[in-house]
């Protein structure tokens, strides 16, 4: 199971936080990722026993398969290809990405043509 853990998901949190995140907040990413890693963990740890104990002995298993489901579809929608591209143009994509905007945000180019500069403009219901 660690071997497992180690060749797929263990390195994605570490992955994630040092090609994604801006150098101005990655130190605080990078804490919030481990301690929401660890986090999972201890909740792994703490809930194995006694949720085989109460629903049986695969009942923890189906869990965790469905999780990791989960998981697996939501970095295949939020997270981008960052093979071969600069900080800058993954920013970006994420910032294309419509799981990464803002409820109510839009984001569209400047007047100056320029892809790197982006224009945060409001659509509030009202």
């Amino acid at each position: 199971v660690a071997g497992g853990y180690a060749c797929s998901f263990g390195p994605l949190t570490w992955l994630l936080v040092s090609e994604l995140f801006p150098s101005s907040i990655r130190g605080r990413a990078l804490g919030g990722s481990t301690i929401t890693s660890y986090c999972a963990g201890a909740i792994v740890s703490y809930s194995f026993l006694s949720v085989q104990t109460t629903f049986g002995p695969s009942a923890p298993f189906t869990i965790y398969f469905i999780l990791t489901l989960l998981s697996i579809g939501f970095a295949y929608v939020a997270i981008p290809d960052t093979a071969g591209k600069d900080p800058d143009s993954i920013q970006l994509e994420l910032e294309e990405r419509w799981s990464w905007r803002r409820r109510g945000e839009s984001f569209q180019q400047c007047k100056d043509d320029d892809p790197k500069h982006l224009q945060i403009q409001s659509n509030k219901i009202v």
